[in-house]
């Protein structure tokens, strides 16, 4: 507690020997969190209560030159730090996609930005404004964010669909975030659910998310209907409210695959609740009922009984908020995370 992270804040009731303090992150403090996505970049600074202090969401476009996401970046961080005295913030969560080199701080790879390759982003960071950065995956840090400030905060055994521009998936089994033996547990968006299907972006053949990302949605509507432009997830979504049965055609399949998918978790973790977030969700219905006559129909029956399904409500800043709480849980050791960082 000298370290003023960390205050008391009354103490529990005497159960023999000295009360035992209670003990709260210090509200005085704020922390960022950033998430890095094919499609945008979000940022917020928030106290420990998750409440948004300020808020920034630029666009990128998934082929964008490093240089330029970099600088979009340290935009958004020279916003959010405006007015603010640098000691009060504890430090930067940071939410990439791909793979990450958390010892060193560096992005990898992400195969939804085709220039993001070996990003020293903590070296960036923290030698530019003198805070310490964390990073995790941003499909994690979204699940971590229903954790701490959503849908899940009493619960266990869950598991957040990220159904995005990428497809991936967070899994927290007995309230611990589930990172597996060389942190790359939860991407169900390279699982195969169709092995004649189509090449991913990964090299592989019929991984999810070649058939259902934001990406591939786009992909194959321009594939079948020939338009004369490309049109992304929104417009296709618009098109299908319209009745263009070319786009509804294209969803549906997309749900069926996201249902099997799901289906197939709910079989093998049994989780309690199952959360989907990310941008297809805004697709709304079409989707969604597809998912889960897919659910209805693959899942075992006994452990579907004893799930529920949510959507997120966290909005787009859900993967910044939990990049933000990744920071929280190092300084005060919520437990979400397994293993050592």
């Amino acid at each position: 507690m000298k370290s003023g992270f960390v205050k008391t804040a009354g103490f529990n009731p005497p159960s023999g020997g000295r009360p035992a303090q209670k003990l709260q992150l210090n509200p005085d403090d704020l922390y960022i969190g950033l998430d890095l996505g094919a499609t945008h970049i979000a940022g917020v600074i928030t106290n420990s209560k998750g409440s948004i202090n300020n808020s920034k969401n630029i666009e990128i476009s998934a082929d964008e030159e490093k240089d330029s996401i970099i600088q979009k970046i340290l935009e958004i961080l020279d916003f959010l730090l405006t007015d603010i005295q640098h000691k009060r913030v504890i430090g930067i969560g940071f939410a990439s996609p791909g793979i990450i080199d958390r010892q060193n701080g560096i992005s990898v790879y992400a195969a939804n930005l085709s220039n993001w390759q070996n990003v020293p982003i903590r070296q960036i960071l923290q030698g530019k404004f003198g805070i310490p950065v964390l990073m995790e995956d941003c499909s994690r840090t979204m699940g971590l964010a229903e954790k701490v400030f959503g849908c899940c905060k009493d619960v266990d055994n869950f598991i957040l669909m990220d159904l995005g521009f990428g497809i991936g998936c967070a899994i927290f089994n007995n309230g611990v975030l589930h990172t597996g033996a060389t942190f790359d547990a939860g991407e169900i968006g390279h699982t195969i659910v169709n092995s004649s299907g189509k090449i991913c972006r990964c090299g592989k053949r019929g991984c999810l998310e070649a058939i259902v990302s934001g990406f591939a949605i786009s992909k194959e509507y321009e594939q079948r209907a020939s338009p004369a432009r490309v049109f992304d997830v929104k417009e296709i979504s618009g098109l299908a409210a319209g009745g263009d049965v070319v786009a509804q055609d294209i969803i549906k399949e997309s749900g069926k695959y996201i249902g099997i998918a799901t289906a197939n978790l709910i079989n093998l973790l049994n989780p309690e609740i199952i959360v989907f977030a990310g941008g297809l969700t805004k697709i709304g219905d079409l989707l969604l009922q597809s998912i889960y006559s897919a659910i209805n129909e693959y899942a075992y029956q006994d452990s579907l009984k004893a799930v529920e399904f949510k959507n997120s409500v966290l909005g787009d800043y859900g993967g910044a908020l939990g990049a933000d709480a990744l920071v929280m849980d190092k300084v005060f050791e919520f437990s979400c995370l397994e293993g050592k960082r």
